[in-house]
């Protein structure tokens, strides 16, 4: 479980990483963002039998989990 996600205004995913959100990369790309772009970013979801956590899948069924409270999605 992640401390904190963020999807930025502009799709951009951010992770906490000792203590600050970074700017996560796409693992298939050289230089390229993981974002909202890509056909495998899922959008946000209430986790069933984990009430007050949110998941958000990725690439390969990757599922990205932190407290409701602590995800912020900045999209309008």
């Amino acid at each position: 479980m992640f401390e904190a996600i963020k999807i930025n205004r502009v799709g951009n995913l951010h992770l906490s990483r000792k203590s600050s959100l970074v700017e996560q990369y796409c693992k298939n790309g050289e230089e390229v963002v993981c974002s909202h772009d890509c056909a495998l970013f899922g959008e946000p979801f209430e986790r069933g039998n984990h009430k007050g956590e949110i998941g958000l899948q990725i690439c390969e069924g990757r599922v990205l989990v932190c407290h409701k409270s602590s995800f912020l999605d900045e999209r309008s």
